[in-house]
């Protein structure tokens, strides 16, 4: 009997050393993904924001001859230079590696070679805008001279923008493959763990019931150290009565997590705390003889004052003073969830608005348009531009042009359906898809983001008035045509509204 229980001793600091390296790994493991994955949004940022920056650039160099002042040509020279300078040095830094911007600058050999696709239009794109910077501050500014120049910018930037958002979507797909590289570990280390608890129960728990047929002393021993030990574990558990889900136990954890005082003598069960769809699971588990524990799966868990948190469950079935009870097992996984949350936000968010992105934003379309087919429902493409944004970036400067901007999209967020996607299509370009919806609704919301804007307009006081242009298409089980098609078809009516308003500008 003493070399049994010296046998099982050893097993057992065995399993638990091994369970506590696994725990160790799975938890060191999340903390590198979580400062990885900080570091890929930071690349992922100012790749993106290379494309801007590009195209800020060539902005200034077709207005520094529009300056009306010297001051003014200087602000602009020194916004030219400084943005120069950025783009210049996180090129190099997203290829090479920069300390001050932390780039480490190991990119796999398929982004880099997206880099070396798009290294002549960036060259020579750079060349002519310190060329012009030259000739500006020198008093040289010929046009003859400097629009050369212009051409070779307005030339290459579209090759560079378009291998700019491919280095993007590249960067983002590395992300995505350690989300699940991660996740792959993950479960192998989970895997691991169940495989040690289900070889504790084979290696040590089976020997011990033996044990304590022959002695009901060692079943006294064994017990108290089981409980000592449930009370202690680094994880929220609980033990629940099979049939009727009453709590029997909680360990520390569990109690803390809850706020649950030891003196407290309620009677709680499971669905206390645990939302009512996931006892199927524990009842399939109580009921089924041939399955002794389930697999891991995320819930929702409170405590008596209702705040909830994302965990993973793990139960399982074991006996306890005499009596077949379920194991609960919670991990905290709020700080996963939350990181999943950014990193998704971060895809699919538009930076400056808020509203969804083009590409997420034309992603949903395109899925909202074929569900609209198959119900042969109705389906309006609006498309809205503002009106006088470089008037107000050329007047009152950029951030003014920001705030024009944010406007719109304050009231196109508060007066589009739940049901409707908006996002903003280009700089001062917006799009809404109206879903079964009518025309005459959609004047009434179109009314309603006007009056908005006119409100805000009142409740500053600004210098210029906000407003935009709109148009739209609708599509009711009508010919095959694609999403692109009918956004083309929104623009150009909202080019005729606009035309209407300002009939001497060309487009």
């Amino acid at each position: 009997m003493d070399k049994l229980a010296l046998m099982l001793r050893k097993r057992y600091i065995f399993a638990l050393t091994l369970i506590a390296l696994l725990v160790i790994a799975s938890n060191l493991g999340t903390q590198s993904f979580i400062e990885a994955q900080i570091h890929d949004s930071r690349i992922i940022n100012l790749a993106g924001k290379q494309r801007m920056l590009s195209q800020k650039i060539t902005k200034i160099i077709y207005q520094l001859p529009y300056a009306e002042t010297e001051i003014e040509k200087y602000k602009m020279l020194r916004s030219l230079e400084e943005s120069v300078a950025l783009w210049e040095k996180t090129h190099k830094g997203l290829q090479f590696g920069d300390q001050e911007l932390q780039l480490p600058g190991d990119n796999p050999k398929m982004i880099q070679t997206l880099f070396d696709a798009i290294q002549q239009e960036y060259e020579l794109m750079l060349g002519a805008a310190k060329k012009i910077i030259e000739i500006t501050e020198n008093d040289q500014d010929n046009e003859m001279v400097v629009k050369p120049l212009r051409n070779i910018l307005r030339d290459n930037e579209p090759g560079f923008l378009k291998g700019m958002d491919e280095i993007v979507f590249s960067y983002d797909d590395l992300a995505r493959i350690k989300v699940e590289e991660m996740l792959r570990i993950e479960k192998v280390l989970l895997g691991l763990t169940l495989l040690t608890l289900i070889l504790e129960a084979i290696f040590i728990f089976r020997p011990a019931e033996l044990l304590v047929n022959r002695s009901i002393k060692g079943l006294l021993i064994n017990e108290k150290n089981l409980e000592d030990l449930f009370d202690t574990a680094p994880a929220i558990s609980v033990i629940i009565a099979e049939k009727t889900k009453e709590v029997i136990r909680m360990n520390q954890m569990a109690m803390h997590f809850f706020d649950i005082q030891k003196e407290n003598k309620n009677r709680y069960y499971i669905y206390d705390f645990l939302e009512a769809s996931y006892l199927e699971l524990l009842n399939q588990l109580a009921t089924d003889k041939k399955v002794s524990q389930l697999i891991p799966v995320e819930v929702v868990l409170s405590n008596l004052s209702r705040e909830s948190t994302p965990m993973t469950m793990l139960a399982s079935k074991l006996f306890f003073h005499n009596e077949e009870v379920l194991l609960v097992n919670f991990s905290d996984i709020s700080e996963q969830k939350k990181n999943e949350d950014i990193l998704k936000t971060l895809a699919s968010t538009d930076g400056m608005t808020g509203l969804l992105n083009r590409r997420t934003g034309m992603i949903i379309f395109e899925k909202a348009f074929e569900a609209v087919k198959r119900r042969q429902a109705t389906i309006i493409t609006c498309f809205i531009d503002l009106d006088g944004l470089k008037y107000v970036n050329d007047t009152y400067g950029h951030q003014e042009g920001d705030r024009f901007i944010k406007t719109l999209s304050k009231a196109i967020h508060k007066n589009v359906r739940i049901e409707d996607i908006a996002f903003r299509y280009g700089g001062d370009e917006f799009v809404i898809i109206f879903n079964d919806c009518e025309a005459v609704s959609v004047e009434l919301i179109i009314e309603r983001i006007k009056s908005d804007c006119q409100s805000f307009n009142n409740m500053i006081e600004l210098p210029y008035k906000i407003d935009f242009s709109y148009g739209y298409t609708v599509w009711n089980d009508g010919p095959n045509m694609t999403t692109e098609e009918l956004i083309e078809i929104a623009d150009e009516k909202m080019y005729k509204d606009k035309q209407r308003k300002f009939p001497d500008r060309k487009r």
